[in-house]
């Protein structure tokens, strides 16, 4: 049975937070002060530690390095309760290693949903292990791809972020992988059997941004011609993801910061109370410091997501991470396509030479527009002046000639379509063709040959 340790100096409300753990199947020592709370850390280790911020012989929070740690790196999860709570509180709390942050008077729902969330110290152990084994292997992080120094870095930073309840700002520009760092995040907390919900705040316009974050009830406004429930709502339990939180509205940024701070919203059209039990976990492409200059953020909620900033790396500074991106992606679209192609080790060179300003969404693009033109191998990739690849787009624009591809449209004849544009763009000369498609000369022949036998 999990075990509570509360410390709490108004016994009023001592009682009633013991009873609401009790209730939830805790066993709970208590503590009025910060002598008595050390005198329960010396005979036992709790799941979870409760503590007020202004006890009679000091601060909750200089008990913090105090306590026992229930696995190497992992401290007992500990709740700030304070009647003062302000978004500099909150984060200065979780900067010291803070679970997560309660406002007097305590919401009943969000306690609860907390105490359902401790960690079981058997739950702690292998997650640790199973983290400790993913980082000895080479190149991968959950979902993650890359070995280079400042992808380490990041997983480091990744592990010691997500079994807390911070809210989280990643910046990275695009195409780094904003999105699958905030899965990981998810995957690694405990929330992770709660759902992900995504949203990019830029592909929303703002009249209807309001009513995707809050949800509405029918008849809310015009047009309102059923229920509505949005993402606060769907993210229950689990993680929101923001994505480009910059297109997002200042107003609505705004109330975005007070519900984090209350842990309370409504549907537009509804005057009903819901506990807004979701970790947010945001995203923008903009430097941080010029999105609050430019006014793009709203300064206090960029303070209270800074508690815990991520920076993505570039594909430009991971180094050989290039190479091994390009085999992972490579390894997939041969799943997809049940085939048995591979990547030449004369392309190394100019995967690491090109700047890839579209970073790791560029590479796969890349990698899927090679992959339906090769034979048996991948040869070569070209870029041009500009920095685009070399392949697909020259034949769009050959000769005045387009090619388009449907959703849906089998690789095979993908490749087909894109070789007969070749063709036809140089009038037949298969030299150029192959220059144009990346591919070597000989292996066009083939493709042609295959082409001949199957009509």
């Amino acid at each position: 049975m999990p075990h509570a340790l509360i410390i709490e100096d108004d016994l009023d409300s001592l009682r009633g937070l013991s009873r609401i753990a009790q209730a939830d199947g805790f066993t709970v020592d208590t503590a009025h002060d910060l002598a008595s709370a050390r005198g329960v850390l010396a005979r036992c280790v709790p799941d979870i530690v409760l503590v007020d911020v202004n006890l009679p012989d000091g601060i909750g929070l200089d008990l913090l390095p105090e306590l026992p740690q229930l696995v190497p790196g992992k401290m007992v999860p500990t709740v700030v309760m304070t009647g003062n709570a302000t978004a500099e509180g909150a984060v200065a709390s979780l900067r010291l290693g803070v679970w997560d942050y309660l406002a007097k008077p305590i919401d009943i729902g969000r306690l609860r949903n907390l105490l359902g969330r401790v960690p079981r110290p058997a739950d702690l152990y292998s997650e640790v292990e199973a983290l400790r084994t993913t980082l000895r292997e080479m190149g991968r992080f959950g979902d993650m791809i890359g070995r280079s120094p400042v992808m380490q870095r990041l997983y480091g930073a990744i592990a010691k972020i997500a079994p807390i309840e911070a809210d989280i700002m990643i910046f990275g520009e695009s195409g780094t992988g904003k999105e699958l760092t905030a899965r990981t995040l998810h995957q690694l907390s405990a929330r992770r059997k709660g759902p992900f919900v995504g949203l990019n705040c830029g592909a929303i316009s703002p009249g209807l941004i309001e009513s995707t974050l809050f949800g509405h009830e029918r008849d809310a406004f015009t047009g309102a011609t059923v229920t509505h429930v949005g993402v606060f709502e769907q993210a229950r339990g689990g993680t929101l993801f923001l994505d480009e939180i910059t297109a997002m509205p200042p107003e609505q940024q705004v109330k975005l910061l007070h519900i984090l701070e209350t842990r309370r919203f409504a549907r537009l059209g509804s005057k009903i109370s819901i506990d807004a039990d979701f970790r947010l976990i945001s995203a923008t492409h903009d430097e941080p410091e010029q999105a609050v200059r430019a006014n793009t953020v709203y300064p206090d909620l960029f303070h209270r997501f800074n508690a815990f900033p991520l920076t993505l790396p570039p594909l430009r500074e991971r180094g050989d991470d290039v190479v091994l991106l390009a085999t992972y992606f490579l390894d997939q679209l041969n799943q997809a396509g049940h085939q048995n192609k591979y990547l030449s080790p004369s392309c190394y060179p100019a995967l690491l030479e090109h700047t890839w300003p579209g970073n790791v969404r560029e590479l796969r693009s890349q990698l899927e527009r090679s992959f339906i033109v090769a034979d048996s191998m991948i040869e070569n990739f070209e870029f041009d002046v500009n920095g685009a690849a070399r392949g697909s787009a020259s034949i769009a624009s050959a000769n005045g000639t387009a090619v388009v591809v449907k959703v849906g449209t089998q690789l095979a004849d993908a490749e087909r379509q894109l070789i007969e544009a070749a063709m036809k763009s140089t009038s037949g000369v298969r030299s150029k063709a192959a220059q144009m498609l990346g591919i070597s000369p000989k292996t066009l022949y083939n493709k042609l040959k295959q082409f001949e036998a199957n009509v």
